[in-house]
């Protein structure tokens, strides 16, 4: 099956090429790469496409060009380290925002000789009754703030 369309492509090709140089280069790009674009059909565990990746890396291609505007050095520089500590979150399994409320609250009193435990690769979330009841305590204040 592979090598029918091979074949195929090669056959399309000639006529091709004659017409313009645009259709060559790629048909030579189709078929220089043949063996990675037809390797998801000798293995099914490999994807079709790599929209897992794209989809994975899109907040960060889509704030490259917002970075470059921060205002200042260390603004962009800050920016950078809060969004290390969101990715990491995430990759570690937690809420991006749980995990920057909880660690945001704690770290004003938090001794310095036990950071590390904050880190997102070490951070243990608080057990849901906790959170629960952290959350009425905000809704509360806020709701204080109204009246």
């Amino acid at each position: 099956m592979i090598g029918k369309g091979r074949r195929r492509v090669t056959a399309y090709a000639a006529p091709a090429i004659g017409q313009c140089r645009c259709h060559a280069k790629a048909i030579d790009y189709t078929l220089s790469r043949w063996a990675a674009l037809s390797l998801h059909l000798d293995d099914a565990h490999v994807a079709v496409d790599n929209n897992a990746v794209e989809n994975a890396i899109r907040p960060i291609a889509l704030g490259w060009r917002n970075w470059l505007f921060m205002g200042s050095q260390q603004a962009g520089e800050r920016a950078a380290v809060l969004m290390s500590l969101i990715e990491s979150a995430k990759l570690n399994g937690h809420g991006a925002w749980a995990y920057l409320k909880d660690v945001l609250e704690k770290l004003p009193t938090w001794p310095n000789s036990r950071l590390e435990e904050l880190l997102p690769h070490r951070w243990l979330a608080p057990s849901p009754s906790v959170y629960l009841s952290l959350r009425l305590q905000s809704r509360v204040r806020s709701s204080r703030a109204y009246h």
